[in-house]
């Protein structure tokens, strides 16, 4: 995972940002991403939204990057970097740091716990994960069975999303150059960020 956040910052010398608006405290950015493809071409630049919140130094882009991975985006490193001498420490996971997988076993969630966006589901599922990983890397015998299990698991799991994705419910990624009213509001009088932008589920 270090190294995927390390992609990102580097990512930030492909990007230029300017202001586009200015409401109170909050500051939409239009970030300009620029590629190059596998050809070794320049591919046509993409613009992403980028909302900053110079009070309480929260930041939100379009991409959703940290909404679905946990993982602050180039797009918003570039604001950032702008504005702070270091990142925020809401954006630094808590399953990110080195003692994580010490604490999990302490810190077993519950049924009860509430899990509403896809960064709040990792969380949840993420400790459960490792626990299984490391009794399953015990034994050959207990590794086949973990094996088959996951195999298994992920079978049930994606025909559960894909009929639910089917029937017009909001799923995976989405990106779009445009942040409306509604959302940018939103943005404003809560700036804590939990909920990913619908979109419709990739197909396979």
């Amino acid at each position: 995972m270090f190294m995927k956040f390390q992609d990102e910052i580097c990512g930030m010398v492909c990007c230029s940002k300017s202001v586009v608006k200015v409401n109170g405290p909050i500051i939409t950015f239009a970030v300009k991403e620029r590629a190059i493809g596998k050809n070794g071409k320049m591919l046509e630049p993409k613009v992403y939204d980028v909302l900053f919140n110079t009070t309480e130094v929260e930041v939100r882009c379009i991409c959703n990057l940290f909404e679905h991975k946990g993982i602050l985006c180039k797009h918003s490193l570039c604001v950032l970097n702008e504005h702070v001498d270091e990142i925020p420490s809401q954006y630094i996971l808590l399953r990110w740091s080195k003692d994580f997988k010490r604490r999990y076993v302490s810190n077993q969630c519950s049924k009860n716990v509430q899990a509403i966006s896809p960064v709040q589901r990792y969380d949840v599922l993420y400790p459960q994960a490792l626990q299984i990983l490391d009794e399953g890397v015990i034994s050959e015998v207990s590794y086949n069975i973990v094996l088959e299990g996951l195999q298994e698991l992920l079978k049930k799991v994606q025909k559960i999303n894909d009929n639910y994705c089917n029937n017009g419910n909001a799923c995976g990624d989405v990106e779009t150059n445009v942040i409306s009213d509604a959302a940018q509001q939103k943005f404003t009088g809560c700036m804590k960020i939990r909920d990913p932008v619908k979109a419709k589920r990739p197909g396979r």
